[in-house]
This record gives C-alpha cells, sequence and structure tokens, in this order.
C-alpha cells in the first residue's frame, strides 16, 4: 500500500509564499506533524490538518515580498501604454469606427430597454407604507351558492367592489392601520370663472387618502382637506389648468352648473402609480347624496385599499374574513373578498376590473432577455473584430518583445486598448440613451425617468461593466499575441493558431444563434401586431367620434334634438346616445333570466345601456331576433338585448333560444328580444364576458 503524501497543492503553495530562507524548517515541521497524525488519527485527517497549517502560516512575517527585474516609473509606464493605444486605435480608423459603433449601440439598446423595465418594476414603491399596503379583492357568486374562499382563482375576482367592506376592515380588524376607499370615475362638467371644461377622471374619495398613499402635497393640508361635504382636491395638472400658478386653496369650482365645492388640496401622483384620478372630491359629499348605498353590499362603484400596522401577518387577517363576513354581512347572494398586496397590483395581478391599466411580469422577463441577447452580441461582435486584428499585429509584438518589452507589459497594452475603445463605445451608447429617451416615452406613452442612471450604484456598475468588456475582448489578443516567439514572426513561418480560429468560429456561431433568435422573436410580435390590427373586434371603431356629456341633465333632456341636429349635417351618417363605449367604463347588473328549465336564474353580466341606434352606429350584427325600435314603443321598458355570452351563461348555446324568454333587471321586467354578437368591449387580452344590452 502506498505511503500517505501530503497535498501537494497546498505544498506547492507554501513554496510559493513563504520566504526562502524559511521554507525548510517550516516544511519540515508540519510534515513531521502530517506523518505523525496519519499514525494516530488517519490520513484524512492528517490532511485537513496539513492543509489548515499552510493557511494558518499565511501571514506578513513569513510572506515573501514580490520581486520584479526592474523599477518600473508606474504613471510613465500606464502614459505610455494609453499613448500607445490611442494611436493605434486612430491609425485604424475604420476598424475602431466599426467596433465602437457596434458596442455603442448594443450598449445603448440595452439601456434604453431597462429604462423601460426599471420604470415598469417601479410601480408603487414610492408609498412609504408599500411593503404593508394591500388591497380587497371581491366576489359575487349567486343566490344559494356556496363559496369556498381558499378554492377561488384569482381571475375569478374583481377589485372593483361595495362600500360596507372598508367599514368592516376599520371595525372588525385592528391590525389594520387605515382603509382608503374610492370610487370609479365620473364625469363632470367644470366650470371656473367662465372656463368649462368636461373633465372625465373625478373620483370620491376617504380623508385618510395621505395615510396610504405617499403623494406630494403641493397646497392644503391632507390630513382635513377631504373631511368636510362639498370639498375637492386637485392633481397639480388640473389645479394649473383652471388656476395657473396660484394656490387655489379655498376657491370654488363649480360642477355640473350647479354644485359648488371648495378646493382644499393640491396633490402630485407619481407616474408610477398603477391607478391616478384628475379630482376627488370627499366621500362625505357622496353619502350625503347617496346614503344607502354605503350599507348595500350589492352596489359594485368603490375600490377599497388599507395598511396594517408594522408587524401584522395578513396571513392571520385573511383566516378571520368567514367570521367577519357572518357578522356583518345579510345580502341574499354569495360573496367573500380576499388581499392582494400592492406589490402585486400592477404586475402580478389577475383580477377584473382594474382601477387603472395593469403590466405584464412575463414581458418584463421577456425583454430583459431581449437586453441581454443585444448586449451579449454586441460583446461578440466586438471580441471577434478585436481578435481578428489581432493577428494583423503579429510583427508589432514580435518587435517589441525583442527589443526588451516583457509579456506582462503586452498584456497590459492590450487590455488597456480594448478597455479605451469600451469606455468610448460607452460614453457614445449614454449619449445615444439620452438622446433616444424622448422617443421612447412617446413610444410607450409614459413618463420613463432616467435620473436613476446617474445614481453611485449605476455609475459603479458601468465602470465595472467597462472592465469587464474591456478584458473579455482584450483578453485572446493579450494572452496569444504575448506567447508568440519574436523569431517565428520575423522570418515569415508565422501561422495563425488553430485555438484562436477556433474561438472566433464559436463566437461567430454563438452570435448569429442569438440574432436568429432575435429575428424570429421580432417576426413573431410583427406578425401579433398585425393581428391586432386586422382583428375584427365586432364592431366598428373608425370614422366614429364620442362626445362626453357626462350626467348634464340638460343634456339628457334633450338628447331626441341633439341627434337630429346632428345629423343635419352632411358628415354625420348616424348617431347614438349610450351610457357607455367599448373599450370605457360600464357596470355590472343584477339580472335573472329565464333558464331552460323554466327558472329564473340569476347572474351579474355587464350592462350597458343603449339606444335603437346603437347597433347600427357601430355596426354591431344581431344574430338572433331583432334590436330596439321605434315601431315598439314598450322596448324602453319590457325588453333587452344580450350578448352571445350572456346567452350561453344562461344556458342557451344556440342564441335563437333565449329569444321570448322572461327578464328581471334592476326593478325593470320583460323578455330577451335579441341576441347581438359577441365585440370586444374590453383588452384582447381577455375573454369576451357576458353582457346586456338596455334600452
Amino acid at each position: 500500500m502506498a505511503k500517505p503524501q501530503p497535498p501537494k497543492y497546498f505544498q506547492r503553495f507554501i513554496e510559493w509564499y513563504c520566504k526562502p530562507r524559511l521554507q525548510e524548517s517550516i516544511l519540515g515541521d508540519i510534515e513531521e506533524q502530517f506523518y505523525e497524525e496519519v499514525v494516530d488519527r488517519g490520513p484524512l485527517v492528517a490532511r485537513r490538518r496539513y492543509m489548515w497549517n499552510v493557511i494558518r502560516f499565511f501571514r506578513p512575517g513569513i510572506v515573501k515580498k514580490p520581486t520584479t527585474d526592474q523599477k518600473l516609473n508606474n504613471y510613465g509606464m500606464f502614459k505610455n501604454y494609453y499613448k500607445v493605444s490611442l494611436r493605434s486605435i486612430l491609425r485604424s480608423g475604420v476598424f475602431s469606427v466599426i467596433n465602437i459603433s457596434g458596442l455603442a449601440i448594443g450598449i445603448a439598446s440595452c439601456l434604453l430597454i431597462l429604462i423601460y423595465v426599471k420604470n415598469e418594476a417601479s410601480y408603487d414603491t414610492f408609498n412609504e407604507k408599500y411593503e404593508r399596503t394591500y388591497r380587497v379583492l371581491h366576489y359575487y357568486g349567486q343566490v344559494g351558492e356556496e363559496v369556498a374562499k381558499d378554492t377561488l382563482p384569482q381571475s375569478e375576482l374583481q377589485v372593483w367592489g361595495n362600500a360596507p367592506v372598508a367599514d368592516v376592515l376599520t371595525e372588525y380588524f385592528p391590525q389594520i392601520e387605515h382603509v382608503f376607499r374610492f370610487t370609479s370615475n365620473f364625469d363632470w362638467l367644470v366650470e371656473y370663472n367662465g372656463q368649462r371644461f368636461q373633465e372625465k377622471n373625478i373620483v370620491y374619495g376617504d380623508s385618510t387618502l395621505h395615510h396610504v398613499f405617499s403623494w406630494k402635497w403641493i397646497y392644503g393640508n391632507p390630513e382635513t382637506a377631504l373631511q368636510r361635504p362639498s370639498t375637492i382636491v386637485l392633481s397639480h395638472k388640473m389645479a394649473r389648468k383652471y388656476f395657473g400658478d396660484d394656490d387655489p386653496v379655498g376657491k370654488s369650482l363649480l360642477l355640473d352648473s350647479d354644485e359648488q365645492y371648495e378646493v382644499t388640496g393640491v396633490y402630485e401622483i407619481p407616474p408610477n402609480s398603477h391607478f391616478s384620478f384628475d379630482a376627488c372630491i370627499s366621500m362625505t359629499s357622496f353619502i350625503k347624496r347617496r346614503p344607502e348605498i354605503f350599507g348595500y353590499w350589492g352596489y359594485v362603484d368603490f375600490y377599497t385599499y388599507f395598511t396594517i400596522h408594522e408587524g401584522a401577518d395578513i396571513a392571520s387577517l385573511e383566516a378571520q374574513i368567514p367570521i367577519a363576513l357572518q357578522k356583518y354581512f345579510n345580502q341574499g347572494f354569495a360573496y367573500t373578498f380576499q388581499f392582494e398586496p400592492l406589490a402585486s397590483a400592477y404586475l402580478a395581478s389577475d383580477a377584473k376590473r382594474q382601477p387603472g391599466p395593469t403590466g405584464n411580469a412575463d414581458n418584463i422577463y421577456l425583454f430583459i432577455c431581449i437586453a441581454g441577447f443585444l448586449l451579449a452580441i454586441a460583446i461578440i461582435n466586438f471580441t471577434n473584430l478585436s481578435t481578428a486584428r489581432s493577428i494583423a499585429r503579429a510583427k508589432e509584438v514580435a518587435v517589441r518583445k525583442t527589443v526588451g518589452s516583457s509579456r506582462q507589459a503586452l498584456v497590459l497594452q492590450f487590455l488597456l486598448e480594448a478597455t479605451i475603445l469600451t469606455l468610448i463605445a460607452t460614453a457614445i451608447a449614454v449619449f445615444f440613451t439620452f438622446l433616444g429617451h424622448s422617443y421612447l416615452e412617446r413610444l410607450v406613452g409614459k413618463t420613463l425617468p432616467i435620473a436613476w442612471l446617474l445614481t453611485p450604484k449605476v455609475l459603479l456598475l458601468a465602470v465595472l461593466g467597462i472592465l469587464g468588456i474591456g478584458l473579455l475582448a482584450g483578453a485572446y489578443p493579450a494572452f496569444a499575441l504575448s506567447s508568440f516567439r519574436p523569431i517565428t514572426v520575423l522570418r515569415g513561418t508565422f501561422k495563425h493558431s488553430t485555438r484562436g480560429s477556433w474561438l472566433r468560429k464559436s463566437l461567430v456561431v454563438l452570435q448569429f444563434a442569438l440574432s436568429l433568435i432575435l429575428l424570429v422573436g421580432t417576426v413573431v410580435v410583427t406578425n401579433q401586431l398585425s393581428f391586432l390590427r386586422q382583428y375584427d373586434k365586432g364592431f366598428e371603431d373608425e370614422q366614429v367620434l364620442v362626445l362626453e356629456y357626462g350626467y348634464d341633465s340638460r343634456v339628457q333632456r334633450s338628447l331626441a334634438l341633439l341627434k337630429a341636429e346632428f345629423l343635419k349635417h352632411p358628415a354625420v351618417q348616424s348617431i347614438s346616445a349610450s351610457r357607455a363605449t367599448p373599450g370605457d367604463f360600464f357596470p355590472n347588473a343584477h339580472t335573472e333570466i329565464e333558464g331552460p328549465t323554466g327558472e329564473m336564474t340569476a347572474k351579474g353580466p355587464a350592462l350597458y345601456e343603449i339606444d335603437e341606434d346603437f347597433i347600427p352606429t357601430y355596426q354591431m350584427e344581431i344574430v338572433a331576433g331583432r334590436n330596439y325600435s321605434r315601431d315598439f314603443p314598450l322596448d324602453s321598458i319590457n325588453s333587452l338585448i344580450v350578448n352571445e355570452s350572456a346567452a350561453k351563461l344562461f344556458g342557451y348555446p344556440d342564441p335563437s333560444e333565449i329569444v321570448g324568454q322572461r327578464f328581471a333587471q334592476w326593478g325593470r321586467e320583460g323578455k330577451v328580444i335579441g341576441v347581438v354578437k359577441d365585440f370586444n368591449y374590453v383588452s384582447l387580452h381577455d375573454d369576451v364576458e357576458p353582457m346586456t344590452l338596455r334600452y
């Protein structure tokens, strides 16, 4: 059996760092201890102890000082490297322009994508209580339905809900700190000093707004701004629209020509908030107008957000939801709610009826991959060009080695040259990034902060990136060329290295593979966009002009006259009045329709309130029954039209079978008279949901 030996790599390590005059005694001692422990404790323990002793002796008194053949003036040396690098870059002008521009475009593209990704990932993070802010998701079922909260997928819940749940959160859950509730947006005709504008994005909200969301308050006291009835706070943009740069607090706006609201504050919502509104009226004003809905669980028009105390466990709150519902909920339909973190609201929520646009986490990952691919292609191209050009410099290297240049000096020369090229490319890329930033904002329709590119952390990463790319691109030329034998090159017998050729070929293959992936992805995205542009949404959206009039009673009383006047214009082909338009706000309505068995089935489909001209104006298709008609005056009180999805929801796969069935909806009873073909009244990302079209 072979005699156990000390670990040879650790033996070489101590010979490398230990002073020569101490090596014999130190190595002798630890080897003697090694062989003793082999006998006493076994080879495995002996080897571990040997390695530990080698590491333990690595200290200043034993480590030998580095030696050099000659003392160099480091400043002069690097100055020389710098000059030689610049001369080489300028001498090969075409090569340098191609190399630098390719890398600059790759880095700029990557930075622009990262600016967008950073903005998408930063939504709502400006809030001080971001980590402990949540919102309520609601589920509305049918009469007699058993609801198991734990089995409900989030796609069956919606953010849009009722008012009483906010009071339950405040009263029943001591772990909750503050609750903020606001309505969906209302349209108002706003007037000040003769200026009149139709405003679409005004909501009612609780006075706790500033406790939940950390928006900037420019004027007014956020503590009291929304406490009194008939008060309103404005966004900075809307305040400037009516009052310029003056402080508007204490002044009043006239809404819908008959209601005065005192301005009590001006706020500014950061652009990376997942919802926003132009103005917020105090919730006490809404309670004063319609107090009955604040105790009715079936009235849906509110969004509810809340913060929990530090250290509170959201899971324990969710476990108490069934008990809270037993105490407070007494309606005849099935209902429950869940909690969702604010962190999931923009990128990770599948709930319906969001208060604002949402992002897509999958798209973020896709963009990150694209940015990585673009940067990788640019770096590979940069490395390939640097490697290919390095062969032409073999004679330069041979001459420099002949006159005494060391291999270390040559390595530093090539690495510095590659780093300078990378630095120039990065500077140009930053210029391209700032130049293309405004175009990117117009392209995506968002404000994209760019100042974070100049933060110390990002600048440090940029420095490390420049060094990394420079080292990567200059590594092969530096180490390969510096290893050439000068006499072989100068005699003309030098041949290209097969290792260098293999490296270049491998990089080219990888570069083309990445490029092919991007090209395929581009074709797929182009086809998707083409599909979206050509997709039949089920209604005509070209050459259609929508005029908002909100709840202006004077317009409502004069609809027939206004329609007649518009039709006199030669450019007007058709005109309709409706409460909703495709892609805009719509409510849901508790609806009962007679099923195939003769029993009334209750559901909650979407609701459009329309007139007899709505379907012809939008060129929708009636697939069964008929449209509303002036020839049937009672249509306005006893008729209902549904879409194909609603017919299926109530048990009629054949749309013609639901025509003539009884219905009851919001105090109106009668029969279904027609079925309209499904049209996409929400995003194409979502399936067409059941809908009723009420006269």
